[in-house]
């Protein structure tokens, strides 16, 4: 049975909990990630990051595969040091930090992250990719006209650090089950609960960047794929496969093609997955700009 909202943040406060008394080794319940270790190059020193944000009260779902390479002070060593990352998220627990999404806030004493530094221990060096996603999800706020008020939720597929993301078998029936049985709920749930719609259904919308989303993981947590808004066409890119299996690749100002595949679930919740070859990143808004808003508002 999947997990609820409050379930999958107390698992997750008890797993980091007990990650650092093993003295920062992956915890018996996440040790479905051992088999893909060396594949992985997987941090088990450094502190996961499962999550950022309320889902219970967010503009938006950002899912993710996961959190990344990690940083020093992030390291099990500094489990002791008050002045570091891995310090501020153990105490008094992790989600009493994390729920705020904190590296989005302003740099001030209230902020634990307070100062933007990279010589300040509580310097994290994944700010700007963050503040870049966030851009993103403003921009989709202005175009369907909402205010933007509330941090994003953002939800990682694997809440452990790496310093690859390759080599997984999405066939792996543990793998498999232990997926639904943490995102299978929180996902769609969090998706419905957040501050985003859109212009023509008022539907609640996530974004995951990234095709092994579309290819394997929202299948298998109940979400369909469904197609393109038609009014898109007019961005269809030349020259590649358009419309096999419903994905479309889109090209704009710069040249650059994305593509994009749009999924629902039986909740109604949908996800917008979109990927381009080289990285995970969000889509320009400088490149894509008139093309999100386009989608946001068409849906």
């Amino acid at each position: 049975m999947p997990l609820t909202i409050p379930q999958f943040i107390n698992y997750w406060n008890k797993q980091i909990s007990d990650w650092a008394a093993l003295g920062g080794k992956i915890t018996p319940d996440e040790s479905y990630w051992l088999p893909y270790a060396n594949k992985l190059s997987l941090q088990q020193d450094f502190i996961p990051e499962p999550y950022y944000g309320d889902p219970n009260k967010c503009s938006m779902v950002i899912l993710n595969f996961n959190p990344g390479h990690g940083v020093p002070t992030q390291h099990i060593s500094n489990a002791n040091n008050t002045n570091t990352i891995c310090w501020r998220f153990l105490n008094p627990k992790y989600s009493a930090t994390a729920l705020t999404f904190p590296i989005l806030g302003q740099y001030n004493s209230a902020n634990p992250f307070h100062n933007n530094t990279k010589k300040n221990p509580l310097y994290y060096a994944g700010r700007p990719w963050w503040l870049n996603k966030e851009k993103w999800v403003k921009h989709l706020f202005d175009s369907v006209g909402i205010q933007y008020v509330n941090p994003p939720f953002a939800l990682e597929h694997c809440g452990w650090h790496s310093k690859n993301w390759r080599g997984l078998s999405y066939a792996d029936p543990t793998l498999r089950a232990k997926i639904i049985d943490l995102l299978g709920d929180v996902l769609p749930k969090a998706i419905l609960n957040s501050d985003i719609t859109t212009g023509v259904t008022k539907s609640k919308v996530g974004i995951c960047m990234g095709s092994p989303f579309g290819d394997f993981i929202l299948p298998m947590l109940g979400f369909t794929q469904i197609p393109m808004p038609a009014a898109l066409n007019q961005y269809l890119a030349q020259g590649v496969n358009n419309g096999s299996d419903k994905t479309f690749y889109y090209s704009a100002s710069g040249n650059q093609i994305r593509g994009y595949r749009l999924y629902r679930h039986e909740s109604g919740a949908l996800m917008i997955n979109t990927w381009a070859r080289g990285g995970n990143g969000s889509p320009s808004i400088h490149n894509f700009g008139n093309f999100n808003t386009q989608l946001i508002q068409s849906l």
